[in-house]
């Protein structure tokens, strides 16, 4: 107790209150997705660990893609522990670093965007490409994306009297492909007819032979230049016990044939491998086969598309048990269409990887992402990326994860 009213004046009640005041600090900044589509709108959240004060916190964000923005900050309320802002993406495929700042604190984010494909007409296949007089076939239409409410009316038409088609073939909503009959009458003579389907400004053709020869390229009619294709021939019965000498021409260089091929007694079909260069631009190649003054041809497309110059990844050695994100570089943007990207490892174990990638058109980088397992030793992965339509491999990454 204080003796006086001096003493009392510098007393104090060791049983008062005392109030702390906490300041309100980062403590993160997450998304409502985490992989979206180009063109896509995600939600970001900012949290404080504490309500913010009475004039609110204000928060600056970035974003480390420019084709990813993000509003330049954001204040959170004041009483208020969280925030939301908007991310707006375009359709271009990339993984972006969305950043968060305040008060010399900082969180990140990441975000994946996948370029959407387009919906157009992918391409035209027959069940066959040779068939006897009267026979019937079926023919199927292709869609690069699902067809949306309503469907895809895809027309057809076919040149000759004695193969005959459906006006349209409608693939219904949510399917990317549908069949459709192909029926064939007599013929007093080998006949080869070209049959059409077209959609949205896009055509794509078939030939089949009735009576004769016909050759295919196995529903691959592109191939990535310096990689391989298989043509089959056909003929509209077993070749005789002499075999059946066929000739063969390619009207481009870039898209090498034999002179010759034999098709050995009693066997109607034969496969043959045609190698192929890397074209300055893309080019279309005829490949004719003629056989007893009778002749068949197709169409292979020999694509240009950039070649991959390099990887790089950060961290280039991650620890076991984490991401590392990478980015591909390309020798010149990726064509109309986009350039799709098949991945593979050679130890799904120890690391994953995505199972494709869209180059968007006109884009020179492609990012993806690799996750990997906790290892007892330093483990040398390697990354294999294909060609999607070729099957060609066009790059080979080795990383190593640190334990």
């Amino acid at each position: 107790m204080c003796l006086s009213a001096l003493v009392t004046a510098r007393c104090t009640d060791p049983t008062a209150a005392t109030t702390t005041t906490t300041t309100a600090s980062l403590s993160g900044v997450t998304l409502s997705a985490a992989s979206v589509s180009g063109g896509a709108t995600v939600t970001g959240t900012i949290s404080l660990s504490v309500a913010a004060p009475l004039n609110g916190v204000a928060v600056t964000l970035s974003s480390s893609a420019a084709s990813v923005t993000v509003p330049a900050s954001i204040t959170v309320p004041a009483g208020s522990q969280s925030a939301a802002f908007t991310i707006l993406t375009t359709n271009t495929s990339t993984m972006a670093t969305i950043t968060a700042t305040y008060s010399g604190t900082s969180q990140t984010a990441t975000l994946t965007v996948n370029a959407v494909t387009a919906l157009a007409l992918q391409g035209l296949l027959l069940s066959s490409n040779v068939a006897n007089p009267g026979q019937s076939l079926q023919g199927t239409v292709t869609l690069t994306a699902p067809a949306p409410a309503g469907g895809v009316a895809v027309s057809l038409t076919s040149n000759s009297a004695s193969v005959s088609v459906p006006s349209t073939v409608t693939v219904p909503l949510g399917n990317t492909s549908q069949s459709f009959e192909v029926d064939t009458t007599a013929t007093a003579s080998p006949v080869t007819a070209t049959v059409t389907a077209s959609w949205a400004g896009v055509t794509d053709r078939a030939s089949l032979s009735i009576g004769g020869l016909a050759l295919s390229f196995g529903g691959v009619s592109t191939v990535l230049g310096g990689t391989p294709a298989v043509l089959t021939i056909t003929l509209a019965a077993p070749a005789p016990d002499s075999g059946a000498t066929i000739a063969l021409t390619s009207s481009n260089g870039v898209a090498q044939v034999p002179s010759t091929v034999v098709v050995p007694s009693g066997v109607a079909t034969q496969t043959v491998p045609i190698s192929t260069l890397t074209p300055a631009a893309t080019t279309a190649v005829l490949i004719t086969a003629s056989y007893g003054g009778s002749s068949s041809s197709a169409l292979l497309t020999v694509d240009a598309h950039p070649t991959i110059t390099g990887v790089s990844c950060s961290p280039a050695s991650p620890n076991g048990g984490a991401d590392t994100n990478c980015t591909g570089t390309l020798s010149a943007p990726a064509p109309v269409g986009g350039w799709v990207l098949l991945f593979g490892i050679d130890q799904p174990a120890v690391a994953t990887v995505p199972s494709s990638v869209t180059v968007g058109a006109g884009s020179a980088t492609f990012p993806f992402k690799v996750s990997t397992a906790a290892v007892t030793a330093s483990t040398t992965v390697a990354i294999q990326i294909y060609d999607a339509a070729s099957g060609a491999s066009v790059w080979r990454e080795l990383l190593t994860i640190q334990p």
